[in-house]
């Protein structure tokens, strides 16, 4: 899913890169890719940009036909996406598949709050959200915690336009990859989330995923950039 400025925010750090690095577009639906066709264009990137419409859990074999390979991108990122994929686990692994060893996979998406993820209020907000088809699940911060080597985590409530809702969002990013935290923090996916401005902002205390790495190795050059739904 293309969220806000995203093709913008990656299109301004394409153009520092080498010539041979590209941008991977990822969506099940045509309608959206054809949105960003119309953003890609009007950047003057189509030579950069690969639009896919794709199923991130169809498989490695199925992903690699379409020209996502295992290990070839440099960062994977997700934008309020993984709460609605049913098979939320293989989508996490088949995102992790897809990083260079030191590759980075970033993400943002609603959320349980970690304090008080059973309270009434996170209920009604889990039943709410779910009759959209975004299902909350605190399992997924888990799984990816458990899955990777985890560099920056926070959490943060903002409002839902046009409603009386704050629901929590939460930013992971791991394993290490070469970029920045000031990169991650300035990126629009970023101001959904925990830079939201809100004079009614609830702030949670950040919270550092402390489970142990189980992604990591030598620091292969990264061919490309991925990006999914």
């Amino acid at each position: 899913m293309l969220f806000r400025s995203d093709v913008e925010f990656v299109a301004q750090h394409l153009k520092t890169l080498p010539s041979t690095a590209r941008v991977a577009l990822c969506d099940l639906s045509p309608e959206l890719l054809a949105q960003a066709k119309l953003r890609v264009d009007a950047l003057g990137l189509a030579s950069r940009v690969d639009l896919i419409q794709c199923d991130i859990t169809a498989g490695p074999k199925a992903l690699a036909e379409l020209g996502l390979k295992q290990g070839d991108s440099a960062v994977v990122t997700c934008s309020y996406c993984l709460t609605m994929i049913p098979q939320w686990k293989a989508a996490v692994d088949a995102m992790l598949g897809l990083l260079v060893k030191d590759g980075a996979l970033c993400l943002i998406d609603f959320t349980q709050r970690f304090d008080s993820a059973h309270t009434l209020m996170e209920r009604v907000y889990k039943a709410w959200f779910g009759l959209d088809g975004v299902y909350f699940n605190r399992e997924q911060v888990d799984y990816v915690a458990a899955r990777t080597a985890p560099e920056y985590y926070s959490e943060a409530r903002s409002r839902v336009p046009y409603t009386p809702w704050y629901p929590t969002r939460c930013l992971p990013r791991s394993p290490r990859a070469p970029m920045t935290r000031s990169h991650w923090l300035s990126s629009p996916s970023c101001t959904g989330g925990a830079r939201l401005s809100s004079r009614r902002r609830r702030r949670t205390p950040r919270r550092p995923l402390l489970t142990r790495p189980r992604v990591g190795g030598s620091r292969g050059r990264p061919k490309s950039v991925g990006a999914t739904r």
